[in-house]
């Protein structure tokens, strides 16, 4: 178990170390696609794929060992499958704890849904379970094509 787990277990937010750089990974390496899901490994790429996201946005803040996050997963890409005008940016708190804490992230998974990239910001962003993921998405669809 790793210490962010330890910490949630306890109640206790997570402490969080500002990390800052200026390097910016290579856009190969950044984000990996799956379906209409994208992977994320810091801070900076997060904003950036958001920033470029044609329509509403998901979050998905999970973490490697996290057995219901595992379960989920599958879910996740397809729901995110079913509506092409939507990403889901699937983020592990391992990675970005400050991303996490910035969210105020408890547990995991989280689940996030804002109806554009500029609604996916702390305090806006709205915190939903696995089905309201499913509702935001669909509703998102239904707005976009009429």
């Amino acid at each position: 178990m790793n210490r962010y787990a330890k910490e949630t277990q306890r109640g206790a937010r997570p402490r969080v170390v500002p990390v800052h750089t200026t390097e910016k990974p290579p856009a190969a390496t950044a984000a990996a696609t799956t379906a209409r899901v994208i992977t994320v490994k810091s801070e900076a790429v997060f904003y950036e794929v958001v920033a470029k996201a044609p329509g509403g946005v998901g979050a998905d803040f999970s973490m490697e060992g996290c057995g219901r996050c595992e379960d989920e997963e599958s879910e996740v890409e397809k729901i995110a499958g079913e509506c092409p005008n939507v990403t889901v940016v699937r983020i592990d708190v391992d990675d970005a704890p400050a991303l996490a804490d910035r969210f105020e992230v408890m547990g995991t998974p989280t689940y996030l849904v804002a109806g554009n990239a500029a609604g996916m910001v702390p305090g806006v962003a709205k915190e939903v379970e696995l089905d309201g993921l499913r509702k935001s998405i669909k509703c998102a669809r239904t707005k976009k094509g009429g």
